[in-house]
């Protein structure tokens, strides 16, 4: 949802090298031939910019705060357990939708949670195996989200706008929580050579 995500992909039998601190949040390096194949951007550090209310829905364990509207945040793990994704990439630039679907497993480890996602990148003929690794972990009164390497990603916040500036690149994202069984991460970025939304919708694995 990334490379500072440590994210990898299987092309054509081999395995691509490791992305560094700004790879594809499909699930592959943004500097690899997949990734300018796919023609999508790279994943982002964020913080908390605006937003406006899209507050936690009753049935989810709470953190003890509250977001700027008053709403309360949901304890990253009252999500444990695994969670089926499907993705949809809409780039405006090639004017195309890319799709990734799979699973991510989220999982206790120490006082982390450990977000794991497996999926399948469906790339006109190609479907391409994409793999990504990153932790929720607790930070002052909250919880913050970081890749494999340790680099900050975002702040785990729910029903707000997060925006990140990445070179000429903008980043603007929002996680919004359904309920038990379902929620949403959306990605809209704009730059020189990028205008696409990527929204990644997950259901409860039965």
């Amino acid at each position: 949802m990334s490379g500072e995500s440590a994210m990898r992909v299987l092309s054509l039998g081999r395995v691509a090298e490791r992305g560094g601190p700004c790879s594809d949040a499909a699930g592959f390096p943004a500097d690899s031939a997949t990734a300018r194949a796919a023609g999508v951007g790279r994943p982002f550090s964020v913080t908390v910019m605006s937003g406006t209310a899209d507050h936690a829905r009753p049935g989810l364990p709470r953190l003890g705060r509250v977001d700027r509207h008053g709403g309360e945040v949901p304890d990253p793990r009252s999500l444990l357990g695994r969670w089926d994704f499907a993705r949809t990439i809409d780039d405006r630039v090639a004017g195309d939708t890319k799709t990734v679907d799979g699973s991510i497993t989220l999982s206790a480890d120490g006082e982390r949670v450990r977000w794991q996602e497996d999926g399948t990148l469906h790339l006109g003929a190609q479907d391409l195996p994409v793999t990504r690794t990153m932790f929720v972990e607790p930070r002052g009164d909250g919880w913050f989200v970081v890749f494999e390497d340790g680099h900050d990603f975002h702040p785990w916040t729910t029903g707000e706008q997060v925006q990140h500036l990445c070179g000429a690149d903008l980043y603007s994202g929002r996680i919004a929580l359904a309920g038990p069984e379902g929620w949403t991460v959306c990605w809209d970025v704009a730059g020189p050579s990028k205008d696409y939304t990527m929204t990644t919708r997950l259901t409860r694995g039965r």
